[in-house]
């Protein structure tokens, strides 16, 4: 028997899974975070491997290793990934790409149609044929990835300090970071701010649902401004694609699929757009 590994791996956790030579799932396993644009080629690289490993069968011949990773998509990170990988382990092929690829192959094959993921990060991509693709968003932390839970979790803390320096309306949402952060006072949230990574800032995202749905005015301004970035993101790849109404969209990520809040707001502002 043969096996082949299959892997997808984000910003805040990654999932494998081994499958045999009829593609059989045969067992599973996840790890930590592997994008390389956060954490570096080489760490990406380990938690990979870290998983490739718990899954092998020894004496059994690993014919394939795919790999869809958040970030990958980005310059020679997937090059770079792929040859860490394949010099790790005994694998007779690897393949890495960005992770929303796969996804978009998995529901739709060749066909014309859109996905947009939205979790840590945010991406969209449009496909109007075999090979010919759209990429909209998914550029990192510094570039907001808006729509994001990122993006949410970072407008929130912005909210914050306005409100603690008095330039902004008053909010829950100072008092409920506060204690998500475990942090006293807003000067202990500007520590923790300093060391917060990416996946830290997006966790803070059901903070700011939680206070939207207990009527926070702040709180309902951002999601609501974060889904409709994210509803212009669809819009613009769909452009691009030249796709037309009746292309399909499927979603991802777990900012859309864990907070109906969130998908309903989203859905709200595609909806002025593409009806």
């Amino acid at each position: 028997m043969t096996q082949h590994i299959a892997i997808e791996a984000g910003a805040t956790r990654s999932r494998a899974g081994l499958y045999d030579d009829a593609y059989t799932l045969v067992r599973e396993c996840t790890g930590g975070p592997a994008n390389p644009l956060d954490s570096g080629v080489p760490q990406a690289a380990q938690v990979l491997l870290g998983l490739i490993r718990e899954l092998s069968i020894d004496d059994t011949e690993l014919t394939t290793v795919v790999a869809g990773v958040a970030g990958a998509g980005k310059g020679d990170c997937a090059a770079h990934l792929a040859e860490a990988i394949i010099q790790g382990c005994s694998a007779a092929s690897v393949t890495v790409c960005n992770d929303i690829i796969p996804l978009l192959h998995a529901n739709l094959g060749d066909a014309p149609g859109m996905l947009v993921i939205a979790g840590t990060g945010s991406s969209v991509i449009a496909q109007s044929g075999a090979n010919t693709t759209s990429f909209v968003g998914g550029h990192g932390a510094l570039f907001g990835d808006r729509g994001s839970a990122y993006r949410v979790g970072l407008e929130a803390l912005v909210a914050c300090s306005a409100a603690d320096d008095g330039t902004g309306a008053d909010t829950a949402l100072l008092e409920a970071i506060l204690a998500e952060t475990k942090s006293s006072t807003f000067d202990d949230l500007i520590v923790w701010s300093q060391i917060a990574t990416k996946s830290e800032v997006a966790a803070l995202a059901p903070t700011v649902i939680a206070c939207r749905e207990s009527g926070d005015t702040l709180a309902q301004e951002i999601i609501e401004s974060q889904a409709t970035h994210l509803a212009d993101q669809v819009m613009a790849a769909r452009r691009k694609a030249s796709l037309p109404a009746t292309a399909p969209l499927y979603t991802y990520g777990g900012l859309v699929l864990n907070s109906t809040v969130y998908a309903d707001a989203f859905k709200r502002a595609l909806a002025l757009e593409w009806p």
